[in-house]
């Protein structure tokens, strides 16, 4: 080893693994150290560095994690007229109930007319409207329909939307 050039033997010397000797060797049952006429330091190995787990996303789990937020996002942007068209269609309902104290049908489904004109909404019609009195005579205005959502290809989304005059 001596015969090396420099760098080669720092190289040699760096690849070997290093052994520690204990500071005070001492004499336990069944060891070299315990035998009489026999003592030697016991030579241990230093522990071989763990290589630290890397943390994070894969590449797959990335594509996969960006798969399913544009699929919400799609889904929402879709969903999101709607619900507003339906929350338009509520007050209108409410209003149109209101703006007649006897309840009179045709009155109710002139107003709400008025109300779908100025809202532009198309999905329920002034003759859509179920108008119901009760026993104690007061009138409840009902509504019902289905919204049918494409999402891509053959695939939609189906919303069934009621509501009343009642509930606000």
């Amino acid at each position: 080893e001596l015969q090396r050039p420099e760098e080669n033997r720092k190289l040699s010397l760096m690849s070997r693994p290093r052994v520690f000797a204990d500071p005070l060797p001492i004499a336990l049952p069944g060891t070299l150290a315990d035998q009489p006429g026999r003592s030697s330091p016991r030579l241990r190995a230093a522990p071989a560095p763990r290589p630290q787990r890397q943390r994070g996303l894969t590449l797959v789990t990335l594509l996969l994690l960006g798969v399913l937020i544009a699929l919400v996002a799609l889904v929402a942007m879709r969903v999101t007229p709607t619900v507003l068209e339906y929350f338009a269609i509520k007050k209108a309902v409410v209003k149109a109930a209101s703006s007649s104290p006897g309840g009179v049908p045709a009155e109710i489904r002139n107003a709400y007319e008025r109300s779908q004109i100025i809202e532009d909404f198309t999905s329920v019609m002034p003759k859509d409207l179920v108008i119901v009195k009760d026993a104690q005579n007061r009138t409840t205005v009902n509504f019902a329909y289905e919204k049918k959502i494409p999402l891509f290809g053959p695939a939609f989304l189906l919303i069934e939307y009621k509501g009343d005059s009642k509930s606000h």
